[in-house]
């Protein structure tokens, strides 16, 4: 009964202290709300107080520290529930908090819910709740925008996000690995970095009709397993990153998608399956029509999907994109019309089960490493429009160390009518005995002194023609180390030739010059390209008499460079219109005298239309 009575004369005595602080000139301004206690039913109010001091634009700064009091003497460190949402001011015209002070866990070790205003504070300052690993629930009341922090690193287990939100901060959420499931029930209009990284319990998340997502959003979520992605036009960089467990990803309802941003998928080990279109294939990826760019990495390390499928409206692939992904088995370009930006390096190295790509014809460069490694490798089709193969400065070229690939004259088809990759059901394009190159490829290199096209692509056991338009080589060693298993039977210089290099270390292949410009083809310096070669290497230098003659004074310089070389061989002949060719050590039916193939026909379905007039036998 004493206790009752010292309580009742504390809340009279505050009560009083309360009515003359209102009634005074400097008036304090205060809000109440409502906690509850660990073991109780029933809500205690409690209020912030803070003087004016005076001046009336000084609004009630809320600090968790000092300035809460409550109607009753409690122990703070037993709140589980801090209910603002009813809060009621003092100053119905201000009716706003100036600041928010960051709170300490440490504070309220019991808390688990806080139930947001429901009413004019609508923005969630930053850090308020960073940290409170013992907070499970929360309730966004009217808040329509969040701060960076806001709840990152608490005990939260499931959200739901009223329609009224619309923007988050960076890192809301970022670090909550208790929370399992989060619920847009509207959607966002505006996203900061790393909303829900490293939440690496989720499992579900329904984005609702977000908008807009930013980088690193679902970051390091290793429990995410699906997800269907909202009418966003960007996947940002480093969105699903590290998402170990996600399988499958469904971008139906994304019609208005142009972007797939740097590392978006990269390390996502599990990813099987993209579904767009209709198309539902397992271990596919379907990147939808209109997606414009690709970056960096974004299918990097993703070693489940076994086919890509990239979309006729591509125009631009970052380096790397499905790098290191050891199970994919083909791409598809889906004959894009487009001048697809692959100038960039090593976008499917290493992908050691890939078994045939076709590159659609609007593409005119092929970069360095772009098909390094690729130890499965086998039919490639290169592009119509294919102008330039580039190597980098440590001497790697696009193709290099892929053994067992060789191209194709025609394109192929790796999917059905329906849209599904054959698969197993698929039948690989027989390897060409002679190979055209495409017809607008003029050089090799970028700006290297050294490098290679095809280094130990061993697998090239053909005739490999190069084009008219092919004039100069001397930045890169193109075939270098190809001949290893006596591959290459020949190679032929169609074009009148400005310059030469040739590669080390190659072994029988018969080097064809069919038109070589006699004030250029001693200008090469021999010594250094060529004095290295070894295991009979034959160069053959014919002219037609058609167009140009080759001088004799040209072939004698040649050939003593040659003749330095034990290994190397020349025929020193200048060669006429109706002359006979006579080129020992060649291993097919024909010979080459002059810009056109004397004594063959143009291979049979030769899509590049070569049409070599006044043919003769050999």
């Amino acid at each position: 009964m004493k206790k009752f009575l010292l309580a009742l004369a504390l809340v009279v005595v505050f009560t009083c202290l309360f009515v003359i602080s209102v009634g005074a000139e400097t008036p304090a301004l205060y809000i109440t709300f409502q906690v509850k206690l660990a073991g109780e039913s029933d809500y205690t109010t409690a209020y912030v107080v803070n003087p004016e001091s005076g001046n009336p634009r000084v609004n009630l700064t809320f600090d968790f520290y000092s300035d809460i009091e409550f109607t009753k003497r409690i122990d703070k460190s037993q709140i589980t529930v801090l209910d603002f949402s009813g809060a009621v001011h003092s100053d119905p015209k201000k009716d706003y908090i100036d600041r928010f002070t960051t709170a300490d866990p440490s504070l309220f070790p019991l808390c688990e819910e806080v139930k947001w205003f429901s009413r004019k504070f609508t923005s969630a300052p930053n850090n308020i709740f960073s940290n409170w690993t013992q907070l499970k629930r929360f309730d966004f009341g009217c808040i329509t925008s969040v701060d960076y922090n806001f709840l990152s690193n608490t005990g939260l287990e499931e959200v739901v996000v009223p329609a009224g939100v619309t923007t988050f901060n960076n890192s809301v959420f970022s670090g909550c690995k208790s929370l399992k499931s989060v619920v847009f029930e509207g959607g966002l209009t505006s996203d900061g970095t790393g909303v829900f990284q490293n939440c690496t319990a989720l499992v579900s998340v329904d984005l609702g009709n977000t908008t807009v997502t930013n980088t690193s959003m679902f970051d390091g979520c290793t429990s995410l397993t699906s997800i269907t992605l909202s009418p966003i036009t960007k996947i940002s960089y480093y969105m699903f990153r590290g998402c170990t467990a996600l399988t499958t990803v469904d971008m139906s309802l994304a019609t208005g998608l142009k972007e797939i941003g740097n590392l978006a998928f990269s390390g996502c080990s599990a990813l099987k399956t993209v579904i767009s279109s209709g198309v539902n294939q397992e271990g596919a990826v379907i990147v939808p029509e209109g997606v414009t760019s690709i970056g960096q990495e974004a299918f990097y390390n993703c070693d489940s999907i076994k086919y890509l499928s990239l979309p006729s409206t591509i125009t631009y692939l970052g380096p790397s994109i499905i790098r290191d992904s050891s199970g994919l088995e083909f791409v598809d370009f889906n004959e894009n019309p487009n001048n697809i930006d692959l100038n960039n390096w090593g976008h499917f190295a290493n992908c050691t089960s890939l078994k045939a790509v076709s590159l659609s014809d609007g593409i005119k460069v092929i970069n360095n490493r772009a098909f390094n490694n690729c130890d499965n490798l086998q039919a490639v089709y290169l592009p119509l429009n294919l102008e330039q193969m580039n190597t980098n400065g440590n001497g790697q070229g696009p193709f290099d160390y892929s053994e067992k690939m060789y191209f194709v004259q025609n394109a192929f088809e790796v999917r059905d009518e329906n849209g599904y990759f054959l698969g197993d059901s698929f039948t690989m394009p027989e390897k060409p005995e002679m190979y055209f190159m495409p017809n607008n490829l003029s050089r090799a290199g970028g700006n290297y002194s050294s490098g290679t096209w095809f280094r130990d692509c061993i697998g090239l056991n053909t005739t490999i023609i190069m084009p008219k338009a092919f004039t100069d080589s001397t930045v890169v060693q193109m075939f270098r180390d190809t001949a290893n298993a006596s591959n290459i039977k020949n190679i032929v210089y169609l074009g009148d030739m400005n310059n030469y290099a040739w590669s080390e270390r190659n072994h029988h292949i018969n080097f064809i010059f069919a038109n070589p410009l006699d004030k250029d083809i001693y200008s090469v310096n021999f010594t250094s390209f060529l004095n290295n070669f070894n295991n009979d290497c034959y160069f053959y230098f014919c002219s037609t008499g058609y167009k140009y003659t080759m001088g004799k004074a040209s072939v004698e310089a040649i050939a003593a460079t040659l003749e330095e070389n034990s290994y190397c061989h020349i025929v020193k002949e200048t060669r006429t219109q109706d002359a006979t060719c006579e080129l020992p050590k060649m291993t097919a039916d024909f010979c080459f005298c002059g810009a056109y193939i004397p004594g063959t026909e143009t291979p049979e379905g030769d899509a590049l239309g070569h049409n070599y007039t006044g043919a003769y036998t050999c």
